[in-house]
């Protein structure tokens, strides 16, 4: 006690690290308290360790007090924030590094925006999502493209409060996901969207390549990462689609399941891009992520008009709504306002509420391409795949009528119908779960009813018929 006493309580210490040095004793003070405790009628101010069981039940408080950096964390020097439980905030960290022996004092980020800032912010925003459209080699015309870049947005502001919103859920935690994948093929912008994120959410001006982190930074410390006490989302570029399907411990269906399941305190989650044409992950790995299609590509011949239209977003771009989004989801925990909706299961639904209000402030009308509800690209992406090879090879689905109690099914030889056993398993990882009766050896035999209504064509009802469309 004397040591800390000596460095941390103000002897002797004068100038600009006064702030810090108690900022450091009164947490180094704290742990103590919460760590430690005195013998009954001990005078000297001695603390004892408390019991395993004792420990366990200040587990919460322990974790509040000290902000967890590890080794990975600090040699990448991320942006780090962290949610204080008390005033419900989020506060800037600024950790130790190679360029700084001295961090600084927390620094409240939360700050609410004028009516100007919030149109403003909207305007710039809805300028960047319009470049998906201005841009792009073939525009649609429904929006969904731009509906997906706006629902990443939304889940990018939401990205400090996953944890929280896993903690506060009825469901299983594990159906929050703790990652954001977006697939798409080269050129379809998606680390641009990634430089643009970080840009609203932490405010830097940097290089666009030194807004995200590549993968093969962080390949073999994921874990590493996730489990510190920052909230600011890991925004990871170029994922190797392998990483998902991989056997390792610290990848793919083993570390996604592990963290789904145990984070339970403070944690980031990931937003990362990967390739579309080579995605595909387990049924149990599915239900843990979130994965959107950004696949309609930017026109290379119109590179440089379109590079200038993003260097004039980017140069506008600042994270005054981040920091008010910040304030306002404060006030609905404070409150103990409902995060989830009162229909279906919707995690961003809190996200939603809020943009709604930005557009009502800012005095403009919601786009029609605004997200409503969850995307479900794997699901979709899985029936087409489906629907696609049953088209074309029906008369190799072989059907079998209802028995007494068991049901029709079809049964294919599908390792016959794909190239090799890395594309079957593509197949059965996209395959809804249950409309699988059985992986009979070289064959699977699949509910026929269920199969039909899930890729949406006419039910089989006899052998007579099965050829009809």
């Amino acid at each position: 006690q004397s040591a800390y006493q000596a460095k941390y309580c103000g002897q002797g210490i004068s100038g600009t690290n006064t702030g810090f040095y108690k900022y450091e004793a009164k947490k180094l003070g704290f742990t103590y308290q919460s760590v430690g405790k005195k013998k009954k009628g001990d005078k000297t101010g001695n603390f004892t360790l408390k019991t395993a069981t004792e420990l366990e039940s200040v587990k919460g408080k322990i974790i509040d007090i000290l902000f967890r950096h590890t080794k990975s964390e600090m040699n990448l020097q991320r942006f780090s924030m962290t949610f204080n439980d008390t005033d419900k905030k989020q506060y800037l960290i600024y950790p130790k590094n190679m360029d700084n022996d001295e961090a600084r004092v927390p620094e409240i980020f939360d700050r609410r925006a004028s009516e100007e800032e919030i149109k403003d912010s909207i305007e710039n925003l809805l300028q960047f999502i319009n470049a998906y459209k201005k841009f792009v080699a073939e525009a649609e015309t429904d929006g969904e493209n731009l509906s997906r870049i706006f629902e990443i947005i939304l889940y990018a502001f939401a990205s400090a409060y996953i944890f929280k919103l896993r903690q506060e859920t009825n469901n299983s935690k594990a159906d929050i996901p703790i990652m954001l994948v977006i697939g798409g093929r080269a050129a379809s912008g998606k680390s641009n969207l990634l430089a643009y994120i970080d840009r609203i959410l932490s405010g830097r001006q940097l290089l666009i390549e030194q807004h995200y982190i590549q993968y093969k930074q962080v390949e073999k410390n994921l874990s590493d990462l996730f489990n510190t006490d920052n909230t600011y989302p890991l925004l990871v570029d170029e994922v190797a689609p392998k990483f998902f399907n991989s056997n390792a411990a610290n990848k793919g269906e083993e570390l996604i399941k592990y963290l789904s399941n145990t984070l339970d305190s403070k944690h980031p989650v990931m937003i990362c891009t990967t390739n579309t044409g080579a995605f595909s992950i387990p049924a149990q790995v599915a239900r843990r992520i979130y994965f959107l299609k950004v696949d309609t590509c930017f026109d290379e011949r119109k590179k440089g008009e379109a590079n200038a239209y993003y260097s004039s977003v980017m140069a506008n771009a600042n994270n005054l709504l981040f920091k008010d989004f910040c304030s306002r989801m404060g006030e609905k925990i404070i409150a103990n306002e409902t995060l989830f909706g009162d229909g279906l299961f919707d995690y961003l639904h809190v996200a939603r509420e809020i943009f709604e209000t930005y557009f009502e402030i800012a005095g403009m009308k919601k786009p029609s391409y605004f997200p409503s509800e969850l995307y479900r690209d794997y699901e979709s992406r899985g029936k087409t795949m489906w629907r696609t090879l049953f088209s074309q090879a029906r008369d190799r689905f072989v059907y079998s009528p209802k028995k007494g109690d068991k049901e029709a099914t079809l049964t294919v030889a599908l390792k016959d119908l794909t190239n090799g056993v890395k594309d079957t398993q593509v197949y059965m990882n996209y395959l809804k779960q249950e409309i699988l009766v059985e992986e009979a050896g070289l064959y699977v035999v699949l509910r026929a009813n269920a199969f039909c209504d899930w890729i949406n064509v006419k039910r089989v009802t006899a052998f007579s018929n099965f050829f009809k469309k």
